[in-house]
């Protein structure tokens, strides 16, 4: 699918967008994600996207998440679980390191 993208003035724009993956129980779950950020000169120098915990976990989990899937503690654990396996992720591999300076992404190593 495509993402369509709005300016919302001020150099900021929307983008709205659907990924669709394979879940640890090898379910099949589709988002509908919305990236927010701001361009100055051709530089990204703001960035932060947002998706629906609940409509996550209604597919992961169907019945239960639908249930509890509104539930504070629920997302926050399913948060945390997924902040564990990014960083599990990452400390298996030797990841670049950038440096961010007014917009600039320069690569210092590995």
């Amino acid at each position: 699918e495509t993402a369509s993208v709005t300016d919302e003035g001020d150099d900021y724009y929307k983008m709205k967008y659907r990924i669709k993956y394979k879940s640890s129980g090898n379910k099949t779950i589709m988002l509908n994600v919305q990236t927010y950020f701001k361009v100055q000169g051709r530089h990204i120098t703001e960035q932060s996207e947002g998706f629906s915990v609940h409509a996550l976990l209604k597919q992961e989990r169907g019945l239960l998440g639908n249930l509890m899937g509104w539930n504070r503690f629920f997302q926050q654990s399913r948060k945390n679980k997924a902040k564990r396996a990014l960083m599990d992720e990452i400390s298996k591999s030797q990841p670049l390191f950038l440096s961010i300076h007014s917009g600039d992404f320069n690569g210092i190593g590995r």
